[in-house]
């Protein structure tokens, strides 16, 4: 890439770095800004971090904090900034949130903050990010600036809120140039070689930090002490499970005491928790840093003779500033932040599922709270010694079957669930229970390992015959299913794959690999139509119905196999006649997910279900037992939605139980992803109101009572379930409540409509005053005799209000 030209026009240049990032991350990006302020000494840099991050312009010199007021006019602030700051690097924090639910005033802020980037005429813009987020994606191409850096997209990179990009003419992230990324490569180097693509000519070195005078002898009144002091810093901030256990610490403080050295505790703004369990004598040792005086905390460290600490911001800045640091790291993002400067020497767990991305697979987090205490009191000796930089990754014994097939089998299991998370693009309930239902079968007690390391490993559990049945719209959208069944780690020995619909046959010499039986049809027919036509073609002891909007996760007939192993059941119990899968939408985006929690809430959770708890499942991927199917009627060919709660619900009624397997995962690419999509698939699921009312077989009128109350008893059986899952609903609540509203408004619409189409108001009983208005003014209308039968079925209707719910 060609180097920003070196000319006049660089004196006025203004340069954007988007880094809203965590603190750690701040110190590394550091070496980035510095390196942009070498390559253009007369550039003015604005730095983009999140809020409370604006701290880190306390250490580095020529540079000030700006922050906008997004209570006034954007180009006002935008003004503002240039007028009153004169530092060549201005830090400027945001309360934006990537993460957060999308709400009005979210979208507010969105706009807010692209009008106040659109008032500068930028020179350059850069997002440092390897992981990209929506914000600083958002950031970069909302400046206008006619070279826009950013890291390429890759697997893990965090998901795009694609609500924000309609404040933007292009609706999406748009860059002139992206550097290649990585979750290996360290991420300072690859900061280096971003900052080469921007000018090649500059030198790339660790951060400067600048300490105050001020700072420093505040650090030197609170280390009052004859001799250099070792801190000790056991905090990780809120998820203390990264941490290395604080008895460990307290060992190690016991002995650098007993060697005559002067030991302190560091507690950060979110420490407080976790240093409330040292004893009174230790407490009265603890140093507590506020959130505003980083410059405190850096001179403190500057001071000491070692510090001891966890994979946090702790780490980075005792390697900028060059002091003797023992770290204990886990395993989550692998080495990509161990320290490539100063004199830190890392310890770091190495368990077969490394590269989790901090997603553990278990109870707690092995690969930091396993560390050997020995490994890491040798790394003390050794710095105090003769301090240095260095990393030692340890293999930690995981409570898993350990004999060398099963450990690479476990390889493989972790390369299969992290190609799960990163597909769900940080969806934290799928990824939590993919990555504890796929190993969930390969854990076992110590006790058993020394048991099963001295008899031959079990067989791999294979699965029964199969059949699975796709209905298909039309061939090319099956593509996405069939690629998924080729895709599969650990296909059936004995299956067969039963895609219906038109032009089903030219798919055979597109997937030769996969057993297709194709079932051609003249016309497209009603979903569960197409479904009996497959049934009739199939031969296996289990049907697979996929939905040709769904694909199956890789592992999803591995994890199959294992579960059809092991009986669901006692052998008094019921058997198993149909088993749902866990279906995230696809693309994750706001209003899928809404579709997903108001419609499928009861297949999204990541926890199994009670034996015996479930009286319905849904058909978009569903594994039902052939017997089961057959003796329960099968599927209702002339439903036209609403068949799978109506099959499963007689499949119960036949003397079978119903499960829901979350290990099993089924991407369902149902497309309602906009307000318009969603709210349109919730009034036609009403269509199938003749079929759902069966059972009621009366005249009435149009109930309002019926819709209201129905829409509130929906919406408190999903939040009655999201409490057993430990979710709330939060601001998705009112969204869900206008979507029952909306299928129970259009439920009881198309009842009425069927009513009067069938003209089935005239044999039906009225069985109330109100039911007997509304046939009256059925056959008003009949007769044409309209406004008599608008003022009977208002009469009705008004009646209804105190009639009971029936339907």
């Amino acid at each position: 890439m060609a180097e920003i030209a070196d000319d006049a026009s660089a004196s006025a240049m203004k340069i954007l770095v988007s880094k809203p990032d965590a603190l750690g991350d701040q110190v590394l990006a550091t070496s980035f800004v510095q390196g942009l302020r070498r390559a253009r000494p007369d550039a003015r840099i604005v730095w983009h971090v999140r809020h409370g991050m604006e701290v880190i312009a306390s250490l580095v010199a020529d540079t000030s904090v700006f922050v906008p007021d997004a209570n006034l006019p954007a180009t006002a602030e935008a003004e503002r900034l240039w007028s009153i700051t004169t530092t060549p690097i201005v830090v400027v924090p945001t309360r934006l949130d990537p993460y957060a639910n999308w709400t009005s005033g979210l979208d507010r802020q969105f706009g807010w903050w692209r009008e106040f980037l659109s008032a500068t005429a930028w020179d350059l813009a850069v997002a440092p990010v390897v992981n990209r987020t929506a914000l600083s994606d958002f950031t970069v191409t909302a400046s206008n600036a006619p070279r826009r850096f950013a890291f390429a997209t890759h697997v893990a990179c965090q998901p795009m809120i694609e609500a924000a990009f309609t404040h933007l003419p292009q609706k999406k992230a748009v860059f002139t140039d992206e550097i290649t990324s990585s979750l290996e490569e360290p991420e300072w180097r690859q900061h280096g070689r971003m900052l080469r693509a921007i000018s090649p000519q500059t030198s790339w070195s660790p951060p400067d930090l600048s300490l105050s005078a001020a700072a420093k002898q505040d650090a030197a009144a609170l280390l009052a002490s004859g001799q250099r002091t070792v801190l000790i810093a056991p905090g990780v901030g809120q998820n203390t499970q990264r941490a290395w256990p604080l008895k460990h610490f307290l060992q190690i403080a016991g002995e650098l005491r007993a060697q005559g050295h002067a030991v302190r505790w560091l507690e950060g703004p979110q420490d407080a928790e976790l240093l409330a369990q040292l004893s009174p004598e230790e407490a009265a040792h603890r140093i507590k840093i506020s959130a505003d005086r980083l410059d405190l905390l850096a001179a403190l460290l500057h001071s000491a003779a070692l510090v001891v600490c966890n994979d946090t911001s702790y780490v980075h800045l005792c390697a900028a500033l060059e002091v003797p640091a023992v770290a204990v790291f886990g395993a989550g993002q692998k080495g990509r932040f161990v320290p490539q400067f100063g004199r830190v020497r890392v310890v770091q767990g190495n368990p077969v599922c490394r590269g989790c991305q901090w997603q553990c697979a278990f109870e707690r987090h092995v690969c930091a709270q396993d560390v050997p205490y020995e490994a890491v009191a040798q790394a003390v000796v050794d710095q105090l010694a003769a301090p240095a930089a260095g990393h030692v990754a340890l293999p930690i014994a995981l409570p898993l079957a350990g004999s060398p097939d099963t450990a690479a089998e476990l390889e493989q299991v972790r390369d299969w669930y992290q190609q799960e998370l990163y597909r769900l693009r940080w969806d934290g309930w799928a990824r939590l229970q993919i990555i504890n239902d796929v190993l969930e079968r390969l854990k076992t007690s110590h006790a058993e390992l020394a048991e099963k390391s001295a008899s031959p490993a079990p067989s791999r559990p294979q699965l029964p015959k199969l059949s699975v049945i796709i209905p298909m719209g039309r061939p090319e959208r099956a593509d996405g299913t069939l690629q998924s069944l080729a895709a599969q780690t650990l296909p059936p020995e004995s299956w067969e794959v039963v895609v219906v619909g038109v032009g089903a046959s030219q798919l055979l010499t597109k997937y030769p690999r996969l057993p297709l039986v194709p079932v051609d049809l003249e016309r497209n027919l009603l979903p569960p139509r197409t479904r009996v036509e497959g049934v009739k073609r199939s031969t296996g002891e289990w049907y697979l119905f996929v939905d040709d909007d769904v694909q199956l996760s890789p592992d999803f007939f591995a994890m199959l196999a294992r579960i059809l192993a092991v009986p669901a059941t006692a052998a008094d119990q019921p058997p198993v006649g149909a088993i749902g899968v866990r279906l995230p939408g696809g693309r994750g985006t706001y209003f899928e997910q809404l579709t997903d929690i108001s419609n499928f809430w009861s297949q999204q959770s990541p926890l199994r279900a009670v034996p015996h708890s479930i009286w319905f499942l849904y058909s978009a991927a569903i594994v039902v037992r052939a017997e089961a199917y057959h003796r329960s009627g099968g599927f209702n060919p002339d439903l036209p939605n609403g068949e799978d709660v109506d099959l499963t619900q007689r499949i119960r009624a036949a003397g079978y139980i119903l499960a829901y397997e979350p290990a099993l995962v089924a991407y369902h690419h149902h497309g309602r992803d906009s307000l318009w999509r969603m709210l349109r698939y919730f009034w036609r699921n009403g269509n199938a109101a003749q079929y759902f009312f069966a059972g009621f077989g009366g005249v009435c009128a149009y109930s309002v009572r019926t819709v209201l109350t129905r829409t509130w008893g929906d919406l408190q059986m999903n939040r009655r379930h999201q409490a057993t899952q430990g979710v709330r609903l939060g601001l998705r609540v009112p969204w869900i409540l206008l979507n029952y509203l909306i299928v129970e408004s259009s439920l009881e619409f198309h009842w009425q409509e069927y009513l009067w189409k069938s003209q089935r108001f005239r044999e039906l009983p009225a069985r109330t005053p109100s039911d007997r208005n509304a046939q009256k003014a059925f056959l008003a209308f009949a007769s044409k005799r309209r406004l008599a039968g608008t003022a009977r079925y208002a009469l009705a209707m008004l009646q209804n209000l105190t009639d009971p719910v029936r339907r």
